[in-house]
């Protein structure tokens, strides 16, 4: 019965009517009645649309696709690689970049920043965001919300130690945000009144899901942060994870409990300096945004006559839904979007040209069974059709192949344990924006790729066909335009692995470089201590005694403390500067310097070279001469070739004395130019943050843990995070490149890999088309060689015009690589000649093999074979 029906659709595609069909079994041949009564029962068809033309045109497809599992498994695998690595790109893209803010009304808000000649977009400290409420106050502008900064909360309650990320806000932010409760309230101006008054706390969803199971009970309980009740007074709704994307908060705390939180020193809420504020304003509907400039322009204008601010200082207002996470990394996660974008794209072009060549080559084998068709009385439109869907089919299958494939490699991106300054967290689960755009980008892939093979098979010459299958038209045409493609395959190829290459390098050049300080083993640990329990004389007392007590730790050699530990990303401290006789930049009344108060040991365990002078030493306490040690990039600056030691200067009005200058070391980037530098006397600016670094023959990571038990041995409520090594530390800077290095160079091997198996294929191919003329060659005695030398000829060539194809484009590519590139020219001669090499010699070995299995074909065999 099977047999019977597979022939029934046979003659259904070939355009012949049912009836036509049932009449050739005879009117009362048991074959027809059992065919005719599966189609009206429907047990043949099925559903409607299943026994359509559609539908038939899929089963079809699927009997075919049962007859050449090799082509069906080749072409699934290179299209699910495509459309896969497409899929993992674009949810990574929709989650940062594409999806709206989880707020209502989102035109209506700014971020603002405060520009000043050296950084563009800095944000604001809490005594700006003050005069701005007032300034704003009684204007067509809804109240700003603000969010102090992104914190750590130690939850006291725990075994060990366990930060939750939290973000400090005031009492207008949900408001001007516009976000409610999913449970209980949101932190409102009663919340927003005295420093330390209001221990209270929001909880985020997924931390209420995650620590409580979702209870709704949990409004009115307590929970201790950094030794202090906290009562929990709402639950923020599913969709709301913060303002800033990928920096999930646990917790959402009232700003006026900052000192309780993470002590710092001095008045947060007053101070110019501490700038940690991200501010964002919404204006009622209908106000103007250069109304609200204005404004600020002249509150600016304000803060400088009253000496407030510098005179290169201004507001900048950036509209909300064009902030990613802050402009300045936006720009490096934009071009990062594009570039991975451009590279999965490629990497889909060449597995369609791959699909596109299969169908080309599979279109010679079945011009006999098309010609077949077209003589029966189906038209050409039918079978092109009936190709496409089987293209189509295809690109959907191969679609979910990759949409799974590629929902396992974004689970292991997220679980995997990278050096990140603070937490990520992603909703990576494929939406329907993502399944949209890969069942969009399958149905590209199958139709547009497929249709001109399926162009190319229908155009056949009906009587050469059927007298002889082997006697084809149009094979000149199928293999020039099969060469097209893998010509293409072979350019992109190249194009890839030169913009990994020069990546590669430019990584390898960035790990190469000295960071001036950290070559020793070391553990590194940051502490806070509370301000109403260690300040002045009693924190330094303190400190010191931990510094003991972190020493008798087994392994360890040395101990030294540091405000602020060089390349922290996310931690800049910079004084006002002045000295006599060097004249500030423009606009400024002094010079703006990166300075961090360091204990005597510092030098020694960071590594880094007293070069003159000395060091500090146990003398240099509070009350004592201030002192100060300035790097060589600083005295260069200040006292061009001169001495500067007994140099005296001006810090914040202090006048201190130059006893030292130190060696250069990276401050914020790896790839800066030396830059200036200072160390004050931790006894002569205590700090109650801090951090501790430890020269350790143990391993750093288990010697930081053991540092942070014994803190809290001593305080039970210091506060520590961040027990690290040095080496991870300093793996954050190179975790950028590392990662783009790292995703450009896979992409660009699977490029490879797929451009090696369309080379395959065609010269496959091209040896199947001419094994009798191998055998007759063979037979008159032809040097293998020679023949070997035909047959990879035209593959051969093919890669070579790729090659110069793929060159050209890569020189074009290469000066916009340029600004992400570190230590290496644009045009790096070694990659520019390593990498044609490697793809010439890869491709010679795909056409090598199918070459070399012709040649061992006997030739009575191959002579026989047509």
């Amino acid at each position: 019965m099977r047999s019977l029906l597979a022939h029934f659709e046979d003659g259904l595609a070939a355009g012949r009517s049912e009836e036509e069909l049932l009449a050739t079994f005879g009117e009362t041949s048991q074959a027809a009645a059992l065919i005719a009564r599966a189609h009206e029962s429907g047990h043949s068809y099925g559903a409607r649309w299943w026994r359509g033309s559609a539908g038939r045109d899929v089963r079809l497809a699927l009997r075919r696709f049962r007859r050449s599992p090799g082509f069906v498994v080749t072409a699934l695998l290179s299209l699910a690689i495509g459309i896969g690595a497409n899929t993992a790109v674009f949810t990574l893209v929709n989650a940062i970049l594409v999806r709206e803010p989880p707020y209502p009304a989102v035109e209506q808000l700014y971020d603002v920043y405060v520009r000043t000649t050296d950084f563009a977009y800095s944000v604001l400290s809490a005594a700006d965001l003050t005069d701005v409420r007032e300034a704003t106050r009684g204007m067509a502008v809804q109240v700003p919300a603000s969010q102090l900064e992104i914190a750590q909360a130690q939850l006291s309650a725990a075994a060990e130690v366990e930060l939750l990320p939290v973000e400090l806000v005031n009492g207008d932010y949900f408001t001007g945000l516009g976000v409610g409760a999913s449970l209980g309230r949101v932190l409102g101006a009663e919340d927003d009144v005295a420093p330390g008054a209001h221990p209270v706390v929001v909880l985020g969803w997924s931390y209420w899901q995650r620590t409580f199971g979702g209870s709704r009970d949990v409004v009115g309980r307590e929970i201790r942060l950094s030794g202090r009740g906290f009562t929990i007074v709402g639950v923020v709704p599913r969709e709301f994870t913060g303002t800033l994307r990928g920096l999930v908060p646990d917790l959402f705390v009232p700003r006026l409990m900052q000192q309780v939180l993470s002590p710092s020193d001095g008045d947060p809420f007053t101070s110019r300096s501490n700038r940690g504020t991200f501010a964002k304003i919404r204006l009622a509907p209908g106000a103007a945004a250069a109304s609200l400039q204005s404004t600020l322009d002249a509150l600016a204008a304000d803060l400088q006559r009253r000496g407030e601010w510098q005179e290169d200082m201004a507001f900048r207002l950036v509209p909300t839904k064009d902030v990613v996470i802050f402009p300045p990394v936006d720009r490096f996660i934009r071009a990062a979007a594009w570039l991975l974008s451009g590279v999965v794209g490629l990497v889909l072009l060449i597995a369609c040209a791959n699909l596109a060549s299969f169908l080309l080559a599979k279109s010679v084998d079945r011009r006999r069974e098309i010609a077949v068709q077209l003589s029966l009385g189906a038209t050409r439109g039918m079978l092109v059709r009936q190709l496409l869907v089987e293209t189509l089919v295809l690109g959907v299958v191969a679609g979910g192949i990759g949409v799974l494939a590629s929902i396992m490699v974004l689970q292991a991106l997220t679980s995997a344990d990278l050096p990140l300054p603070l937490p990520v967290t992603l909703d990576l689960a494929p939406d329907r924006t993502v399944m949209l755009y890969s069942l969009a980008l399958s149905a590209f892939a199958g139709v547009v790729f497929g249709l001109a093979p399926a162009l190319q098979s229908t155009r056949t010459q009906l009587a050469a066909v059927l007298r002889d299958e082997t006697a084809g038209g149009g094979r000149r045409g199928t293999l020039s335009l099969r060469g097209m493609l893998v010509t293409a395959q072979v350019a992109v190829s190249l194009l890839l692995l030169v913009t990994a290459g020069l990546l590669l390098r430019s990584f390898m050049a960035t790990q190469s470089v000295d960071p001036g300080f950290g070559t020793r083993p070391s553990a590194v640990l940051t502490l806070s201590l509370r301000a109403d329990r260690w300040s002045g004389e009693e924190g330094i007392r303190f400190t010191d005694r931990l510094i003991e007590r972190f020493r008798a730790i087994d392994g360890v050699s040395d101990v030294a403390l540091t405000g602020r530990l060089h390349l922290d990303p996310l931690n800049t401290w910079s004084t006002s500067v002045s000295v006599d006789g060097v004249a500030p930049p423009p606009g400024r009344d002094s010079h703006s310097i990166d300075w961090t108060p360091v204990t005597p040991s510092f030098f020694d365990v960071l590594g880094v070279r007293i070069v003159s002078g000395r060091g500090f030493t146990e003398a240099d306490r509070a009350g004592a001469t201030g002192v100060v040690i300035i790097n060589q990039a600083m005295a260069d600056r200040f006292w061009p070739g001169e001495d500067a030691v007994g140099r005296t200067l001006r810090d914040s009005g202090t006048t201190l004395t130059v006893v030292g200058v130190a060696s250069n070391a990276k401050v914020r980037t790896l790839g800066e130019e030396p830059r200036p530098q200072l160390y004050r006397p931790f006894a002569q600016e205590y700090s109650r943050y801090f951090v501790a670094v430890a020269n350790t023959v143990r391993d750093a990571e288990s010697t930081a843990i053991a540092m942070s038990r014994a803190a809290r041995e001593l305080d039970a409520d210091v506060f520590t995070w961040e027990p690290k090594s040095m080496t991870r530390h300093l793996s954050t800077q190179l975790l950028a490149r590392r990662l783009v290095a790292w995703i450009i160079g896979t992409f660009a091997i699977l490029a490879l890999v797929l451009a090696s198996i369309g080379l395959y294929g065609l010269v496959s191919y091209s040896v199947a088309q001419r094994r009798r003329e191998v055998g007759i060659r063979m037979t008159l005695g032809a040097d293998r060689t020679a023949v070997l030398r035909l047959l990879l000829g035209q593959g051969l060539r093919l890669v070579a015009f790729g090659i110069v194809a793929g060159l050209l484009a890569a020189l074009l590519l290469a000066r916009l690589l340029g600004t992400l590139l570190y230590g290496v020219p644009p045009l790096d001669p070694l990659t520019f000649i390593a990498v044609p090499l490697v793809l010439l010699a890869v491709a010679t070995i795909a056409a090598w093999l199918p070459a070399h299995r012709a040649l061992r074909t006997d030739p009575a065999v191959a002579l026989r074979a047509d």
